[in-house]
């Protein structure tokens, strides 16, 4: 099986862990339903190492460890449009490519020199007001640690801003 999207965007086709499991060769995944549980979606992010692309379109619940993606190691796309997603920079994994994310998701990572070396495409979305006003000082500093990385990532060929201006 070389490409097995997996949808599940109602609450009517919540598929359980061990199901998504035993498809060894799923290779992309898209949309986790938010019916699932923290826990239940980090034992299937843990057993679906073969996984190269992964596309959150719905509310994913916290992790108790998001390290969990780490278990992904040949991901190498990750399209992440969730409101408060958990899976932050820190917890990608080094075969990362592509990805698209928040701008608050963004600055939830702490970008240290020589990490995702590998990635050349990232989106990043949300609106101004959004993502700036009312973050918490630690994630404000992380703002000039992205730009320090951005500007020495070896692999980055595309930095895409898709924002929509807001007034606060």
């Amino acid at each position: 099986m070389q490409h097995t999207p997996l949808f599940s965007q109602s609450a009517r086709f919540s598929p359980k862990p061990s199901i998504c499991c035993a498809i060894a060769a799923m290779q992309e995944m898209s949309s986790v339903s938010g019916q699932w549980g923290g826990e239940e979606f980090q034992q299937t992010l843990e057993c679906l190492t073969g996984l190269t692309g992964l596309q959150l379109r719905s509310s994913v619940p916290a992790m108790r460890d998001p390290s969990a993606l780490l278990a992904c190691s040949r991901l190498q796309w990750l399209d992440d449009s969730t409101w408060r997603s958990t899976l932050n920079p820190d917890v990608w994994p080094d075969s990362l490519r592509a990805a698209r994310v928040s701008w608050r998701q963004l600055l939830t990572g702490s970008w240290p020199a020589g990490c995702l070396e590998e990635l050349q495409h990232l989106c990043i979305t949300g609106s101004t007001s959004q993502w700036y006003i009312g973050l918490p000082a630690h994630q404000k500093l992380a703002w000039p640690a992205f730009w320090e990385w951005a500007t020495n990532a070896p692999a980055l060929c595309v930095l895409q801003v898709c924002t929509v201006l807001c007034s606060a």
